[in-house]
């Protein structure tokens, strides 16, 4: 991926001149490199014998040594990556994955942590996060990887450097792109779904139609409950004026958003323990609760 050079250079320099900072958001669309380069971030702090004279960032880890032998076995101690591409992350995942921050280093000096697909954090997840990132311990380095860094909230943004990472736009990078072409084609896709989602939940809100056409449509996706709490919190950042708020949303307060969000990890959690449950039919059963938890936010704060 040559693109990646001039964002391991820049990084490079930061590191050198004591810059890096403990936290950072790796963001761009699956594919594009982001694992890559945070593996070869962590590979060249982790490094005991680091290259620092080497000709290109991708040599600086030695490779060599214990640390990098380590890291290639998935063996390393003071290193963790902390992944979940099919469920949400929840709270007792980052609490567990903060304690690596709380011991002493083992090899060498640098502590890391990695987390792949940061965006499914929940809240409280997140929250608890925030605790690390408010009181960094020296030489510990977190680094967030995303697909929709707008997904995030901002507290977590606010505390770590984002980096976009894009494809060169070259003439010896035609094959690449046209790879991450497919690539943004597929997540568009996947976008357009989602707010297909979105649309027909604020239209059966509205109406109180189309429950069951919904239900399927959730039902239907890999990842349709995790879209949908992903749409809740959206919800509820728009509450706090993280975003700008529309549609029947924007006329409900926080407290009653939080409770459809709530509904929606109980739900969760339920389908994980029963795994021959009638899945469409508790789909069905969250979104009537949805709705009740709706209305009656509605009638108590007399907003719709």
């Amino acid at each position: 991926m040559q693109w990646l050079s001039r964002y391991q250079q820049a990084l490079v320099v930061d590191w050198q001149q004591g810059r890096l900072p403990h936290a950072l958001i790796f963001s761009g669309a699956e594919g594009v490199g982001k694992q890559a380069l945070a593996n070869w971030l962590v590979a060249v702090l982790a490094c005991l014998r680091p290259n620092l004279r080497s000709a290109s960032p991708a040599d600086i880890a030695c490779g060599q040594c214990k640390a990098c032998l380590l890291l290639k076995q998935q063996g390393h101690p003071d290193h963790q990556q902390l992944t979940s591409a099919t469920k949400m992350i929840g709270v007792d995942d980052i609490r567990s994955a903060n304690r690596l921050f709380e011991k002493t280093a083992q090899l060498g000096n640098m502590r890391t942590l990695v987390i792949n697909h940061s965006d499914k954090m929940t809240i409280s997840a997140a929250n608890a996060l925030l605790k690390t990132l408010e009181e960094p311990s020296e030489n510990c380095y977190l680094l967030l990887l995303t697909d929709a860094a707008k997904l995030l909230l901002p507290t977590i943004i606010s505390r770590c450097r984002v980096i976009h990472i894009q494809p060169l736009q070259s003439d010896d990078a035609i094959t690449n792109n046209q790879h991450i072409h497919q690539l943004n084609a597929a997540d568009l896709a996947l976008q357009q779904t989602l707010l297909e989602i979105e649309q027909q939940l604020q239209q059966f809100l509205l109406t109180g139609q189309g429950l069951v056409k919904l239900a399927q449509h959730i039902h239907q996706q890999p990842q349709g409950l995790g879209w949908l709490e992903k749409i809740v919190v959206s919800w509820l950042k728009q509450t706090h004026q993280w975003q700008i708020a529309s549609g029947v949303m924007s006329q409900l307060s926080a407290e009653t958003i939080s409770v459809c969000y709530q509904q929606i990890i109980n739900c969760r959690k339920c389908i994980k323990q029963h795994n021959q449950a009638n899945q469409a039919f508790m789909i069905e059963q969250l979104l009537t609760e949805i709705e009740q938890a709706v209305k009656a936010g509605a009638q108590l704060h007399g907003n719709i």
